[in-house]
């Protein structure tokens, strides 16, 4: 879970977006779901690490937010 975290947290960065956007916009998730897994060490099934993954893949960094491809 941790090697999840640091993934979306440096792909976030990137993006000059927070976490919790990647997650909502990767898997739908709230917007409290970043803060419960870095406050309780919470974990997500293998099929959402997946779409977060995938979704990070298809929407490299070099795309800002608001930006037109």
């Amino acid at each position: 879970m941790e090697e999840l975290m640091n993934e979306i947290k440096a792909y976030a960065q990137a993006r000059g977006i927070k976490p919790a956007t990647v997650l909502q916009n990767a898997a739908a998730l709230s917007g409290n779901t970043w803060d419960r897994w870095a406050r309780n060490g919470a974990a997500c099934t293998v099929i959402t690490a997946e779409r977060i993954r995938k979704y990070m893949s298809e929407h490299p960094p070099q795309q800002q937010e608001g930006a037109s491809p």
